[in-house]
C-alpha cells in the first residue's frame, strides 16, 4: 500500500482490515503454507512527520518501507509510481521477485474482507503459467453519505464488470481500470516495472504492458474490495481530471499497441461527448422536434436506458454493504436527485480536465469526520491479535 500520508486515518482502517482478516483466514486454514505480509510504502518526509503513527503500524506486524528523498528512477518517474519502483528495488534485493510471490495492491482506502483474501488464494491456487495478473470489483460502502459525489460511485462497481469482461473476452484493458484490488505475480512486476516517466495513469499503463507481453488467460479476481467514495464535489472533479489526463498519457505512448491507444481515444471521445449529448437532451425537452436527426430519439433512449441499468446494477452490488441504503421512497428520491446532479458533473469532468489541466498528481482527501483517531488502544480493542504481535516488524 503506497501512501503519501494525507489520509492516515483511512490508511489505519485499511491496515486493520488486512491484519484482522488475514488472521481469520490463516486460523481457518490451519495446515497451509500461506504467508501474508503487509507492506506500507511511504515517503521519507511523511514518515519523519508521523513517526508515532508508523510505529503503531509496525506493532501490527506490518512492514514500513520508507522511500528516500534522494531516490530517483531512470526515467525520472514521480509520485506513486516512484514509490512503487523503490518498493520493487527492495523486493529485488531480498530475492522476493519470484513466481512464488504474489503482490496484492491497495490504495489508502482499500479495505479487504474475508472474501478478498479467499479470492486471492483461489486465483493463486488455480493459476496457470500465463495467469499472472487479475483485477476484481470494488464497492464503496465506507463513509457513505447522501451527497452528489458519493452517490455516483456504485455505478463504478458495475463498470468494473464491463472492464473485467472486456479484458477477459477482448484482451483490451479499457478505460476505468484501477490500480487497487489488483493481483500480480512478483516476477512479472519486476519485468514490467513502474518506471514510466511523468504519467498519471501508471496503473493502466502497467496493466496494458502485462496484456501485451503475457496475454493472461484468467484475469478476474474473486471477492470484493471495499473503498470510500470522494467526500466532496471538488474531490470528485479532481479525481476525474486525473483519469482524463491519464487517458491522454496512454494515447500518446508509443510503447503500447495501437489498438490499446485507439481504445483509450474512443473512451475519451465518448466521455467528452456526454456534455453535448446532455445539452441536446435539454434542447429536445425545450423544443421536442423528434431529435437532431432521423432515429436519434431511439438512440438517445438506448443510451439513457443503458445508463439507468448501469446505476441499477451498481446499486444492487453495493446495497447489502451500505448502512441505511434501504428502498424507502425518501431514499429513492434523494438518490435520484443526487445521481442526476452527479451525471451532470460527470459530463463536465473531462472538459474540466482539458480546460484546467494540472501537472500535479492529485490525491484526494479520504479522511472523514466519521473516521476514528488512530491509536494503539483502539487498534488492540478492534484487533486483539495485534496485541500479541512482536514489536519487531515482520520480514
Amino acid at each position: 500500500m503506497p501512501t503519501n500520508g494525507r489520509n492516515l486515518k483511512t490508511v489505519a482502517k485499511s491496515v486493520l482490515s488486512v491484519v484482522y482478516w488475514s488472521e481469520v483466514v490463516k486460523n481457518r486454514l490451519e495446515h497451509t503454507s500461506l504467508d501474508i505480509v503487509s507492506w506500507i510504502v511511504v515517503e521519507e518526509d511523511n514518515y519523519m512527520d508521523n513517526l508515532e503513527f508508523y510505529e503503531d503500524i509496525r506493532l501490527l506486524g506490518c512492514r514500513v518501507i520508507v522511500v528516500p528523498k534522494n531516490f530517483q528512477t531512470a526515467n525520472k518517474t514521480q509520485h506513486k509510481a516512484r514509490a512503487l519502483t523503490y518498493a520493487l528495488e527492495v523486493m529485488r534485493q531480498e530475492r522476493l521477485t519470484t513466481e512464488n510471490v504474489w503482490i496484492y495492491r491497495q490504495d489508502d482506502e482499500t479495505m479487504v474482507g474475508e472474501d478478498t483474501i479467499f479470492g486471492i488464494i483461489d486465483y493463486i491456487q488455480s493459476a496457470g503459467p500465463r495467469d499472472v495478473y487479475a483485477a476484481g470489483i470494488i464497492i464503496y460502502p465506507d463513509g457513505w453519505r447522501w451527497n452528489v459525489s458519493q452517490t455516483q460511485e456504485p455505478v463504478r462497481s458495475y463498470d468494473d464488470v464491463r472492464i473485467l469482461l472486456t479484458t477477459k473476452i477482448k484482451r483490451v484493458l479499457s478505460f476505468g481500470h484501477h490500480g487497487s484490488h489488483l493481483l500480480v505475480r512478483a516476477d512479472v512486476e519486476e519485468r514490467i516495472g513502474w518506471d514510466f516517466g511523468n504519467v498519471k495513469a501508471e496503473d493502466w499503463i502497467f496493466g496494458l504492458r502485462i496484456l501485451q507481453e503475457y496475454e493472461p488467460l484468467k484475469s478476474v479476481l474473486k471477492g470484493f474490495a471495499y473503498e470510500k467514495p470522494p467526500l466532496m464535489v471538488k474531490d470528485m472533479l479532481s479525481q476525474r481530471r486525473r483519469w482524463a489526463l491519464g487517458a491522454l498519457n496512454v494515447i500518446r505512448r508509443r510503447d503500447l499497441w495501437l489498438r490499446y491507444r485507439l481504445a483509450a481515444l474512443y473512451a475519451v471521445v465518448s466521455w467528452l461527448a456526454a456534455l453535448p449529448s446532455l445539452i441536446a437532451l435539454i434542447l429536445n425537452i425545450i423544443n421536442p422536434t423528434g431529435g437532431l436527426f432521423t432515429g436519434s430519439g431511439a438512440l438517445a433512449g438506448f443510451i439513457w436506458f443503458s445508463l439507468f441499468r448501469a446505476y441499477q446494477k451498481g446499486y444492487e452490488l453495493n446495497r447489502p454493504y451500505i448502512k441505511g441504503l434501504k428502498k424507502s421512497l425518501k431514499n429513492k428520491v434523494k438518490t435520484a436527485l443526487a445521481i442526476g446532479f452527479g451525471m451532470v458533473l460527470e459530463s463536465i469532468a473531462p472538459w474540466y480536465a482539458l480546460l484546467r489541466p494540472t501537472k500535479k498528481f492529485e490525491v484526494i482527501a479520504k479522511d472523514g469526520q466519521e473516521d476514528e483517531v488512530f491509536s494503539n488502544s483502539s487498534l488492540f480493542s478492534i484487533c486483539p491479535s495485534a496485541s500479541q504481535t512482536s514489536r519487531e516488524p515482520r520480514t
